[in-house]
């Protein structure tokens, strides 16, 4: 059965407006649970934290060769600075 909610773009809209904080959505989506018994698609809960695979090589490249921050190229990757530092200094030992 589809959710009351699934095909109604205003609520859709409001849910993924940039603006609104992750605080708000996760209230938003507990009321709507709540009340409804469920979520729509659009507000189903995606699994967070960094990825458990990227491509070190093409992070160390980038790092190596655009003179950009630890920061810069880790947010890029979806991982921490420390990460990329771990993988420069990995890549260095190993030449």
């Amino acid at each position: 059965m589809e959710h009351p909610l699934e095909t109604n773009e205003t609520e859709r809209d409001y849910f993924l407006r940039a603006s609104i904080s992750s605080s708000e959505r996760g209230a938003y989506r507990r009321a709507l649970e709540a009340t409804t018994g469920s979520l729509p698609s659009w507000a189903q809960r995606h699994p967070g934290g960094c990825p458990q695979t990227f491509d070190a090589a093409a992070a160390v490249a980038l790092y190596r060769a655009g003179g950009l921050s630890l920061e810069y190229v880790g947010k890029r990757y979806g991982v921490s600075a420390q990460a990329i530092r771990y993988h420069v200094r990995k890549a260095a030992a190993a030449a």
